[in-house]
């Protein structure tokens, strides 16, 4: 993690206090190592979690970098550098022989900052995926970056300003559709596989460095070395984020995803027992079993399953943990939902842990559009080999699929516009602000979904890898991790495997019945085949209750608002959605109070 600031015609601590820096980076741990670089215009404050990176240069392009490089062979090779070279170090050989362009050449996890200490330029990359987070804020007489909201927060000078767009779309579960904007206006990203430059003459210049390919080529019959191609990136997208030493933690949920991960990691490590620990919660009767089923095949002997609810053991709310830690309410809500996993994690000697987040996301869940392609492409022959049936049903389905899918042109997911219409009268949001930012119409448009799209890899290029709460899962949940001292791995979000996905046929990643075909063949004799051949996500009953009373309970929260929120949210509004969830809510229905509150406290303490 780091923070900067450049200043032009005075002093850089005019701009920014570096103990202030390094207490917004590491509001609670202590970072193996602190890097301070100082001159006239510049301050540059860093954290890392290495000691041996050796000292940054007394003149020239001073680095601040945060992650993991993937690409090391061939950068390696094309720098003529040794390959026991730290990852920075790598960077920083590269920035001298190719400039700050090179920065665009990395692959993996990471967030990048080069100051030219003598011109006051910077550059800031980050990551394809969005792993590693980046932010930065031009100010009058210079110019600031961080990898964390807060960090910029403590800047002096004027205060950011909260964005009440911001603040509406989360009061509905939306989120802003541009990566680049904050909860504040004045404070930007930097997009995943973007680069942002910045030179006291020309201001801020963005550059996009990185774009997904759509190159599959379309093939009517399967071939297995798309599955033995896909399984080989899968392998090194896991064994590359193995920690040296580190004890490794792992979520398991006991589904196909975080289990893929568990099941390769016993595999790769030496000790599975002794290196590698599972976290779960439970909340369905049949996961339980799932969970211990999915370790013991790993041979991973330590699980840890938490029910729903656990709280920390601190006093402090796993919310105002992550307010403090981000310098907002989060965006996404998991960070503080798992917070629990990261407390328990950290006491056990964790300071790696793996998530199977990427999967539905990405790699593992889409394929179900095939039948479209083959319905667009009257390959009846391809439609009734994916179709679910026995010889007596199958010609009849086939038919009914080539027509309802070459006609039926749908506008909505029908599940989630259902879900969507029942929950709208429950916004709680003034109507000229619903207006002023035509949220009726993004908010129907959330339940899109893939509905509109007529290939697999036209809905993920065009519609939900371009999703910005993708970005703001894995890197608040960075963030807030990082506070126990623990790294956060996503191997099924590594852009060589989505970009390998996008690469394979269509025809690869669908079976009959089943959306999770090319990696459900991948994993096989890996991974358990009771776990392969699930054909859904079912865990059994629910097993939480809900808690009765639980919205009234939250009211005294939504007495006062601060004016950001009064400006914007319907007081009649609230009173009345309140009143009405005592007798029962459609599910989702009141989760604008978790949200209301968490904004209050925010704006409270701006």
């Amino acid at each position: 993690m780091f923070a900067g600031v450049v200043s032009l015609g005075r002093p850089a601590a005019d701009l920014a206090d570096p103990g202030a820096l390094r207490a917004a980076l590491a509001p609670y741990h202590q970072p193996d190592a602190v890097d301070e670089w100082r001159s006239d215009r510049v301050v540059l404050v860093q954290h890392r979690r290495d000691a041996d990176s050796g000292p940054q240069p007394q003149a020239g392009t001073v680095l601040a970098f945060w992650g993991r490089i993937d690409n090391r062979a061939d950068l390696t090779r094309a720098l003529d550098t040794t390959p026991f070279a730290t990852d920075r170090a790598l960077v920083e050989a590269g920035l001298r022989r190719e400039g700050p362009d090179f920065l665009t050449r990395l692959v993996g996890d990471f967030a990048c900052a080069a100051v030219d200490s003598g011109s006051g330029a910077v550059t800031l990359v980050r990551d394809q995926v969005g792993v590693k987070p980046l932010c930065y804020r031009a100010v009058d007489g210079g110019f600031a970056f961080a990898t964390s909201v807060a960090a910029l927060r403590t800047l002096r000078g004027p205060s950011p300003t909260p964005d009440p767009e911001w603040i509406a779309c989360r009061l509905l579960g939306l989120y802003l559709d541009d990566p680049q904007r904050t909860p504040y206006r004045e404070i930007r990203r930097v997009a995943p596989g973007t680069l942002v430059a910045w030179a006291p003459d020309t201001g801020v210049r963005t550059r996009r460095w990185h774009t997904w390919r759509d190159d599959s080529t379309w093939a009517p019959v399967r071939e297995d070395r798309w599955v033995k191609d896909y399984r080989t990136v899968l392998d090194e997208a896991v064994r590359c984020r193995i920690p040296a030493d580190d004890v490794i933690g792992v979520e398991n949920s006991g589904g196909l995803d975080s289990t893929s991960i568990l099941a390769l990691l016993g595999g790769f490590v030496d000790r599975p027992r002794q290196q590698i620990e599972t976290f779960g919660v439970v909340h369905a009767e049949h996961e339980p079993m799932a969970i211990l089923s999915a370790s013991a095949a790993a041979g991973a002997s330590w699980n840890h399953l938490l029910t729903a609810g656990a709280g920390l053991a601190s006093e402090e709310s796993a919310t105002a943990r992550a307010l403090r830690v981000l310098g907002h309410p989060e965006d996404h809500g998991m960070a503080g939902s798992f917070a629990t996993f990261y407390e328990l994690a950290a006491a056990r000697g964790v300071r790696t842990l793996f998530s199977g987040f990427g999967g539905d996301e990405a790699t593992t869940y889409h394929g179900s559009l095939l039948l479209t392609e083959l319905a667009d492409r009257g390959d009846v022959s391809g439609l009734y080999r994916n179709v679910i049936g026995n010889v007596a049903t199958k010609p009849a389905r086939t038919l009914k699929q080539l027509v309802w899918r070459r006609i039926v042109r749908r506008r909505h997911h029908a599940a989630l516009h259902s879900a969507f219409k029942e929950c709208w009268p429950w916004h709680v949001l003034r109507d000229d602000v619903v207006a002023e930012y035509d949220l009726r119409r993004r908010y129907f448009d959330a339940a899109r979904y893939d509905a509109p799209f007529r290939t697999i890899n036209g809905f993920l290029v065009d519609h939900l890898l371009e999703q910005t709460w993708i970005a703001a899962r894995v890197s608040e949940c960075t963030l807030v991790a990082g506070t126990w001292g623990i790294e956060y791995q996503w191997p099924l979000w590594d852009s060589r495997l989505v970009q390998q996905y996008l690469s394979t046929p269509s025809i690869e990643k669908y079976g009959p019945g089943s959306g999770r075909d090319l990696h459900r063949r991948a994993v096989r004799g890996t991974v358990p085949d009771v776990i392969v051949d699930r054909c859904d996500k079912g865990m059994g009953a629910n097993l939480v209750r809900p808690h009765a009373g639980a919205p009234a309970a939250a009211s005294p929260s939504v007495g006062t608002l601060p004016g950001p929120l009064a400006d914007i949210v319907d007081r009649r509004r609230v009173d009345d959605s309140l009143r009405r969830a005592r007798t029962g809510a459609p599910i989702g229905a009141t989760s604008w109070i978790g949200t209301l509150e968490a904004q209050t406290a925010w704006l409270t303490a701006s």
